[in-house]
């Protein structure tokens, strides 16, 4: 996982614009000639960016979610390429990192926060016993809510997941090419018939903090049992699935 350092900032703004972006103080008049933070649309032309210059890696071993990039290998021995030709295309754009907030080699768990429309959290974390990458972690977290969800006797579901790559492929805005990735969505298309209501729908990493610390306890595996956390072993993964009436 890695975080661009400042990244608004480091898009530089066309001269033509300046005086777009100039504010008069009492020393005198001045001009932004970086993006600035707080501009309408400063997220999204961004977002266009990042997605363009990462556009052959996006899905393949690259998720970019505003300054948030995470590196994705389906080999341990190829993580150090993939991270290379990530490297290689931050150097050619002249984006820097903040390294303070970048974690490499960093194990992935599933974790599931159901929240009742009481605002009752309900907790679970899940510990593979196999070997899954992340896509296939974010699927296994949501086929496995959504399930669980459905057991509730629930009829209407919001969900929310952090993997831009799940969000837009559960969407149809992106194509699956994995057959295990297309397993996953015959599964999800099979589960959202058995609800009245479902909606899907990405969040920052950040707003996702209390699942994501789920994944983390999942994958280390820290004494939880004074915690009204569920812990529960996957021994494989849930592809082909056959959902009960």
């Amino acid at each position: 996982m890695m975080d661009v350092s400042q990244g608004y900032h480091q898009i530089m703004l066309a001269p033509e614009d300046w005086k777009n972006v100039s504010f008069i103080t009492s020393e005198g008049t001045f001009c932004y000639v970086a993006m600035p933070f707080g501009l309408k649309n400063t997220g999204a032309t961004y977002q266009r960016l990042v997605d363009k210059i990462f556009r052959p890696q996006i899905g393949r071993n690259v998720e970019v979610y505003a300054d948030d990039m995470l590196v994705k290998s389906k080999k341990a021995e190829e993580h150090v390429k993939d991270l290379e030709e990530t490297f290689s295309v931050l150097r050619k754009y002249k984006l820097k990192l903040n390294p303070t907030k970048c974690a490499f080699g960093v194990r992935s768990g599933a974790d599931i926060v159901i929240t009742t429309p009481q605002g009752e959290d309900l907790d679970f974390a899940i510990k593979f016993d196999f070997k899954a990458s992340n896509n296939e972690a974010g699927y296994e977290a949501l086929v496995i809510g959504i399930r669980m969800t459905h057991e509730t006797g629930a009829r209407h579901l919001l969900a929310y997941s952090d993997s831009q790559l799940v969000v837009k492929q559960v969407k149809g805005t992106y194509e699956a090419k994995e057959e295990s990735m297309i397993q996953y969505l015959q599964q999800i298309a099979d589960l959202k018939t058995k609800f009245h209501h479902f909606q899907i729908t990405q969040i920052p990493r950040e707003e996702n903090a209390k699942a994501d610390s789920l994944s983390k306890l999942a994958s280390s595996f820290e004494d939880c049992r004074t915690r009204h956390i569920t812990i529960h072993y996957l021994p494989e993964a849930r592809t082909p699935l056959v959902v009960q009436p």
